[in-house]
């Protein structure tokens, strides 16, 4: 996985930006049924790949707890 500044957030206010974005993506997609027109939207595929970025550092927080709880076990 690429480094990322996201992975210095902290995981409580990741969370909280990733249930933002899902819910801006669950509000585009009652306006635009269309997955043809969300898709041809920046904002709607920035919000995707944003949501895609934010899950990928919350697993690497997650990783990373589960390596030091290796190390200490």
């Amino acid at each position: 996985m690429e480094t990322t500044l996201l992975r210095k957030v902290k995981p409580e206010t990741l969370e909280g930006l990733l249930s933002a974005i899902n819910n801006v993506i669950d509000e585009i997609r009652e306006a635009v049924p269309s997955k043809e027109e969300q898709l041809r939207d920046e904002a709607y595929t920035t919000c995707l790949m944003m949501n895609y970025d934010i899950i990928q550092a919350l697993r690497w927080h997650e990783l990373k707890k589960q390596e030091g709880k290796k190390i200490a076990g």
